[in-house]
This record gives structure tokens, sequence and C-alpha cells, in this order.
């Protein structure tokens, strides 16, 4: 089932409206590369963009890993220089 109808279902059964930030966030597109093509998260099955988030975090190409990545070396470098600053 794809997001947006589960998120109709959602607003339904919960008498609440989707938030509206949500459009423009399920407007924003994926670039299927089985597909080939661009695809709104909100066309996304949940299954689909499940695995695809789960693939984002878990590689070392996603943005969000890369930041993390550079502040541990960024930690490690200060750690190191505290080390440094504390034998002397």
């Amino acid at each position: 089932m794809k997001i947006k109808q589960l998120l109709e279902i959602q607003s339904f059964l919960e008498k609440r409206a989707v938030p509206e930030d949500l459009g423009r966030l399920l407007n924003l597109t994926y670039y299927s590369k089985s597909k080939m093509q661009l695809i709104n998260i909100g066309d996304m099955d949940l299954t689909h963009f499940v695995r695809v988030f789960a693939k984002m975090l878990e590689s070392n190409d996603s943005p969000l890993q890369n930041e993390i990545d550079k502040m541990r070396e960024r930690l490690d470098e200060i750690e190191q220089e505290n080390n440094n600053d504390n034998t002397h």
C-alpha cells in the first residue's frame, strides 16, 4: 500500500488531519535504480520505503552517515590532542 494511502487511512481512523508539512515531504523524490526513474516518496509502497530508508542508513554513502563519520573523526582527533596535552 502506498504511503499516501496509509496516511489517509490513519487520518480517518484517528480523526485527525494529515500534518501539513507531510504534503511537501511526500512530494520529495527518490531515484529508483531498478526502475531508473524518480519516484515521489508518497507513491512508494511502505515496504519499499522502509527498505530504501534502512539501506540509506546502513550505507556509507548516505549524507547522514558521512556527517556522523566526520564527527567521530573529529572527536578522535580531540581525544588524541587531550591525551597528548595530559602526557606532557
